[in-house]
């Protein structure tokens, strides 16, 4: 076999390796986050996070009961409302 060619198997061999764990990674960010992360995301103050906590708005997760929160990204979207204060429903209009 060529050098060439070995080469070539090797750096489609990374790339494939490099694309997997991307797409795992990103995928297991979008799926849980942090309270530093989940603030981030929705562009407010951790004091506003846990307001949201608090009255119920934002279901959130504890992390073996260690007080460490976790929250799910959909669960942040479902916060967001968009402007005239209605949520979008899931329902198709018939």
């Amino acid at each position: 076999m060529s050098s060439h060619l070995v080469g070539n198997s090797v750096k489609s061999l990374d790339f494939l390796s490099r694309n997997v764990y991307d797409s795992d990674e990103e995928q297991m960010m979008t799926e849980w986050m942090t309270v530093r992360e989940a603030c981030v995301y929705l562009k407010v103050d951790r004091r506003t996070l846990y307001k949201y906590m608090k009255l119920g708005k934002l279901p959130y997760y504890q992390l073996g009961g260690m007080g460490t929160r976790r929250f799910r990204c959909e669960d942040l979207d479902g916060l967001l409302v968009p402007k005239g204060g209605k949520q979008k429903t899931a329902q198709a209009e018939v």
